[in-house]
């Protein structure tokens, strides 16, 4: 099969459905991608309801011969698979947090960054320099879209930036919030709320936000079928839009 070929072949599938995609992935293929929990976006890996971002990439990849493994890491030793080969892949990732990545055209969500401080604060957020002075509450590996340049300016110093290694950094970062050990939780605002419900402690304010970012499935350029994968999301994504089945955009 020429490349000409297979080219019409993917641009008459990507048009239609992606069931037509299993061309161009090996039969019988397994994948391995990694989730940083982050419900209600990604939920644990033995809840009822595991989030919309699993249910999408459940539903691309049970179209098709590829099995997908989900393995739940914290973002920073996810990102050091992927640069071990250990990972095929990466659920959930803003382009910047890894640009060398191989990602679809299209995103499977959305994340809406704002800024939090106690109930006995008054500080709002007006620009990345308002920041100065305040002890930024952030976990280490993630991308925090436009705030990422500032973030890494003052990484290494703790009157700026406090980072946070491990598992659920959202509610440990919260409580550090509460305790006064930061002054500033920067959070996606449906994470923060789906947390809010479920941990006890004082109501955290909002002092604003930043720009909106996409969210990807980001595939290692090591593996050689990646951008088959990509394009695969590519095609699901296009028909679940297109025909609206049970489609939410976050």
């Amino acid at each position: 099969m020429t490349m000409s070929t297979i080219k019409h072949l993917f641009t008459r599938c990507l048009l239609t459905t992606v069931f037509c995609m299993a061309f161009v992935v090996k039969a019988d293929t397994k994948i391995s991608l990694a989730v940083t929990e982050r419900c209600p976006y990604i939920c644990a890996e033995n809840a009822l309801n595991q989030g919309v971002l699993i249910d999408i990439v459940k539903r691309i990849f049970d179209k098709t011969d590829v099995q997908v493994e989900i393995q739940y890491f914290p973002m920073n030793r996810a990102m050091r698979m992927l640069d071990n080969n250990s990972i095929d892949g990466v659920i959930g990732i803003l382009q910047r947090n890894a640009p060398k990545l191989v990602y679809p055209d299209e995103s499977i969500g959305q994340v809406q960054y704002s800024m939090y401080r106690s109930e006995k604060s008054d500080w709002l957020y007006t620009g990345l320099n308002s920041l100065k002075g305040q002890i930024l509450g952030v976990e280490v590996g993630k991308s925090y879209g436009i705030a990422d340049s500032y973030i890494q300016r003052y990484a290494n110093d703790e009157r700026f930036i406090y980072q946070y290694y491990g598992d659920n950094s959202t509610t440990n970062l919260m409580k550090l919030l509460e305790n006064g050990y930061i002054d500033v939780l920067l959070e996606d605002k449906n994470i923060l709320d789906f947390h809010t419900k479920n941990v006890q402690g004082g109501k955290l304010e909002e002092g604003g936000t930043i720009p909106s970012d996409h969210l990807y499935i980001g595939f290692s350029p090591s593996n050689k079928q990646a951008q088959e994968f990509a394009d695969l999301v590519t095609a699901g994504i296009t028909n679940m839009r297109n025909t609206q089945v049970n489609w939410r955009r976050y």
